[in-house]
């Protein structure tokens, strides 16, 4: 893959392993290091990164604080959390902050490589242990549709809800597919729609907005 990556980890051997294990099963293009959360937004401000693999635990500035500011200032980034933390809090901090996935830190290159696959076809990415983590209840849904915003337009039908909630619990479009005995194009279909009237950039930033707005409880 011809990728720019920023690897940002306060353990400067996890860095030089992990550079090197990307540069030989990604073949990227260019791979830079950093060793705190300064040194990371510094880096994001002067290069244009596809990706930057961010510890949520940095020294001078905090992980999930350094994911906010990479995206406010280089939106287009994609950042992938990689962490040793199963906190709900920590991955929804992260989600918040604009993060496009979410990856045990100790399953290493594998689920790192599935990542950036995914976030390619636009989906969300987390490591399969943190699933359960994902509040697995959506507020109750009435009827056809549920929620409405402030001037009484319905959002997301019922059956977009079921769909959310798998693609929040990490979920590729095949297994919900199987789940809802529905097609993987359907399964696409809604997506696009929520993403489309909702005026959203891709699945990240619809968990996002899902969880903001309280739509999983």
């Amino acid at each position: 893959m011809d990728l720019n990556l920023l690897i940002a980890d306060d353990h400067s051997l996890f860095n030089e392993g992990l550079k090197a294990l990307l540069k030989a099963n990604l073949g990227a293009n260019r791979i830079d290091t950093a060793t705190n959360g300064k040194e990371a937004i510094q880096a994001s401000i002067k290069n244009d990164y596809d990706f930057v693999l961010l510890d949520i635990r940095m020294p001078v500035i905090d992980g999930i604080e350094v994911c906010a500011e990479i995206k406010r200032i280089k939106p287009a980034t994609k950042i992938i959390i990689i962490s040793m933390s199963s906190e709900l809090q920590s991955i929804y901090n992260s989600i918040s902050a604009g993060a496009d996935a979410y990856v045990f830190k100790g399953n290493g290159l594998f689920d790192i490589i599935d990542a950036i696959k995914c976030i390619n076809h636009n989906d969300f990415f987390i490591s399969e242990q943190f699933r359960h983590l994902i509040p697995k209840k959506l507020e109750q849904i009435k009827k056809e549709t549920n929620p409405i915003n402030e001037s009484g337009n319905n959002l997301i039908s019922a059956r977009e809800l079921m769909v959310l909630k798998l693609i929040a619990e990490g979920y590729k479009n095949e297994e919900i597919a199987n789940q809802l005995n529905i097609s993987a194009r359907t399964v696409d279909t809604h997506r696009a729609n929520m993403l489309s009237r909702l005026k959203l950039p891709n699945t990240a930033a619809l968990i996002r907005f899902a969880m903001q707005n309280k739509i999983i409880d």
